[in-house]
């Protein structure tokens, strides 16, 4: 039977002892709330007063930052509203009212949609936070005017001239109409993938198979390779009886080992349309006895620098005697001769004649992107009545330089110390990127800041070196690798700037300005190759604009003016952030820079040696270049800004006797009295005095004759 008795005391219990268990939930959800907050906050003030000491010995630390709130207290103040006429406990309860009885805030709620907009524009700069002592605002603005103050003036640069633009593959021709082999025309359409020669080629081909000595100059990347290459083949391809005993047919000589290396490629992907033939390169740093071993074997081109030529000429027994030699190839000539290779040039014409059959006519081909007076000196002594293919004759009379169509050339004027991070974001507008700069240790510098710190915003990008000081195995694994990757910066020193193929890549930048105008233009012709598109950019300091004129003198005075935002922009601007945000996100990639080489003493070494070698770099530039580049126009503090040192030049650079006048320098650090000033101010006004004397002297007496 069912008690339907009821006690009505429990009933009236059962509603009071939820509102208890409910309140004590709420009671035990503010205490996890406080403790949370209390652990939160503890955490904030042991990275602010981390912070703190890193930035004060550094003396970045602004003083009306290290009074400001607490962003843990301001938020809890923001619980409790100012103004004397409210009730903290009305608030309180209010603030509640938005709660779900699960204790989670709504997510149309205001204050949802106020911390998520916040934590949006905060998540970017999250480091910057954490760096600059929690005050975002003030300090990363005082950071970000120490970086940007000088990039307000705008540099004026010198007048542009007309360019005298190249087109590679204005013809309609075939290679059929060159009459060289059938197999040879199909290689080159199946594996090349060509369809039609270039100029040059077009115009050297049969010239070459004539038999006569040729001197060939066009711009980087006309394909002059196979220019000489395909005459050589097609006279192996008509011999009778070819086998590996046949003897050496040519030898191609070129001034560095990665030119070696890409000539040798070229070779072997033309032997598919003769398996017969046999190419051998020879370089520095590979196995002399393998060499060897391969040439014993038998070989019927050789691909050789000059030095390693000349070692086996002397001492491999098999080259004693060259019966079948007819043909030598001076590749690069105007860069060998800038190498100094002159006189082993010479001793291996001379080794070769020698060797030769006395009734066989050496035939002598030699090719240049430029016809200075040395070329043309070796011109005179090793071609005989040549025939000469330049396909931009010029009828001014000085040197000028053809460029292709497809090369867009930039120029940006940069103050020293935004230069590292304007190279970050150069590097990343781009899939396949080549920076030169004038020195191995900037080379060793840069890869090792990139390659273990990585690039703005965490992005992906390979990084790869190549100077003249690597290991022939490393420079040879490092060239393969850029060339594989999909997204990737090879950052390296001139030894890249003459003949190599560098397929698919996008940008040329050009850190340092060249040693001359010539050399800028082999720079940039390592992209818009073979009708492809390119573009380069050019760096300069405020007091390098002057370089322009020495371009445009030789043929290459036609670009596009950028400005340092133009370049921060590609990595650093969003849709959300404004100009200055977007200064301040460049800063904080700048400081993180900063920071981590301070607390890397090996990487500490790399920069400092980067910048001993960028400030003696100076000291190597030609003497019609000097007024440009001059040490006294460098301000050295801010130089070394740009490698991410913080110390002043005089903290580091003691003990350093060849840039002992550097310590001397009030901008790298050293304190001059005025005393000092004065004398250095009198002898500067008595030498005025003194040349305008003369200009007067001078003047004179130019009336009076």
């Amino acid at each position: 039977m069912i008690d339907l008795n009821l006690d009505f005391d429990d009933e009236v219990k059962l509603p009071s002892q939820s509102r208890k268990n409910s309140q004590q939930k709420n009671k035990n959800r503010k205490e996890l709330m406080l403790a949370k907050r209390k652990k939160q906050k503890a955490q904030y003030e042991r990275k602010k007063a981390k912070a703190s000491q890193l930035l004060e010995k550094h003396g970045m630390l602004n003083k009306s930052a290290q009074n400001n709130k607490s962003p843990f207290n301001a938020k809890q103040n923001m619980s409790k509203p100012q103004s004397s006429g409210s009730n903290p406990e009305s608030y309180q309860n209010k603030s509640n009212l938005k709660r779900k009885t699960d204790g989670k805030p709504e997510n149309n709620s205001s204050e949802a949609r106020f911390k998520k907009k916040k934590l949006l524009e905060g998540d970017k700069d999250q480091n910057y936070v954490r760096k600059f002592d929690g005050n975002k605002f003030s300090d990363m603005q005082s950071f970000t005017k120490h970086l940007f103050d000088e990039n307000a003036e705008e540099i004026e640069l010198p007048a542009q001239r007309t360019v005298h633009r190249e087109d590679l593959f204005n013809n309609v021709v075939g290679f059929e109409s060159l009459k060289i082999h059938p197999h040879l025309v199909g290689n080159l359409t199946t594996i090349f993938k060509l369809e039609s020669p270039t100029l040059v080629q077009q115009k050297s081909v049969p010239q070459i198979l004539e038999g006569s000595d040729t001197l060939i100059r066009s711009q980087t990347g006309s394909g002059k390779t196979l220019a000489y290459m395909l005459p050589i083949f097609d006279k192996l391809m008509k011999t009778e009886n070819l086998d590996r005993k046949s003897g050496v047919l040519a030898v191609i000589i070129v001034p560095t080992r990665e030119l070696v290396g890409q000539t040798y490629k070229a070779a072997v992907q033309l032997t598919r349309a003769c398996t017969k033939i046999v190419a051998c390169e020879l370089t520095g740093g590979q196995n002399r006895n393998s060499e060897k071993a391969r040439l014993r074997k038998g070989s019927h081109i050789l691909i050789s620098t000059p030095g390693r030529l000349i070692d086996h000429l002397e001492k491999t027994g098999c080259l004693k005697k060259m019966p079948a030699l007819q043909m030598l190839i001076l590749d690069e000539a105007d860069r060998m001769l800038e190498m100094g290779y002159m006189d082993k040039i010479k001793h291996v014409m001379m080794l070769l004649n020698e060797r030769k059959l006395e009734e066989t006519k050496l035939q002598n081909i030699l090719l240049s992107a430029t016809l200075s007076e040395n070329v043309e000196s070796l011109a005179g002594l090793a071609l005989s009545d040549p025939k000469r293919i330049v396909l931009d004759e010029n009828t001014e009379g000085n040197e000028k330089f053809a460029i292709p169509n497809t090369l867009k050339m930039r120029v940006v004027v940069i103050p020293p110390k935004l230069r590292l991070i304007c190279l970050a974001s150069a590097i990343l507008e781009k899939k396949k990127t080549l920076v030169f700069v004038n020195t191995m240790a900037e080379v060793n510098f840069l890869f090792e800041i990139f390659s273990k710190l990585g690039y703005p915003r965490k992005m992906k990008m390979q990084t790869h070196r190549l100077h003249g000081n690597m290991e022939q195995k490393e420079r040879v694994e490092n060239m393969n690798a850029f060339l594989k990757a999909e997204k990737a910066v090879l950052i390296a020193t001139d030894v890249a700037s003459r003949g190599l193929d560098l397929p698919n890549v996008e940008t040329i930048v050009q850190f340092s300005p060249p040693g001359s105008a010539r050399e800028y233009v082999q720079r940039v012709g390592r992209t818009a190759r073979k009708g492809d598109a390119g573009q380069s950019l050019l760096f300069l300091l405020p007091s390098e604009v002057g370089f322009l004129s020495a371009v445009a003198a030789v043929g290459a005075g036609q670009w596009d003016q950028s400005d340092v935002e133009d370049v921060l922009k590609v990595v650093f601007h969003n849709k959300r952030n404004s100009e200055q945000q977007m200064r301040e996100e460049a800063a904080a990639f700048q400081n993180e820079i900063e920071e981590y080489i301070t607390q890397n003493d090996s990487l500490r070494e790399l920069a400092i040696e980067g910048y001993c070698s960028f400030i003696r770099s100076y000291a190597a530039y030609p003497s019609e270049l000097k007024p440009i580049f001059h040490i006294k126009k460098l301000h050295l503090g801010h130089i070394a800004k740009s490698f991410g040192i913080r110390d002043k030049p005089t903290d580091f650079l003691t003990g350093r006797d060849d840039l002992r006048w550097a310590q001397k320098r009030e901008d790298a650090g050293a304190v001059i009295d005025q005393a000092t000033k004065d004398k250095a101010k009198e002898r500067k006004e008595k030498r005025k005095k003194i040349v305008e004397t003369k200009m007067k002297d001078l003047i004179l007496s130019e009336f009076a004759a």
